[in-house]
């Protein structure tokens, strides 16, 4: 079964669902895995705020900080590519 969505763009996404598999459950699936990466990106800055002043002299920010963000940043984003890769992938058999 395909289903095709037209975008902003005037293209369109054709995704094949597995026999069965309604849309609503694909993309609850796909949404659970989002926000799986969006709660670890939380979860990282939250700690980092949390233990700021362990490791902090003063109120202001470092190179080593903005590293941080960066890679937590950089992490979040690479975790939503590949689960969105993962699943258009396992819907175009």
């Amino acid at each position: 079964m395909y289903l095709i969505i037209p975008s902003s763009k005037k293209t369109y996404l054709i995704l094949t669902l597995e026999k069965g598999e309604e849309w609503k459950v694909a993309t609850e699936r796909l949404e659970k895995e989002l926000n799986k990466a969006l709660d670890d990106f939380r979860e990282n800055t939250l700690f980092n705020l949390e233990t700021f002043e362990q490791v902090h002299e003063n109120e202001y920010l470092t190179k080593d900080d903005l590293e941080e963000i960066n890679r937590q940043a950089f992490y979040c984003l690479h975790d939503f590519k590949s689960k969105i890769i993962k699943y258009l992938k396992g819907n175009n058999r």
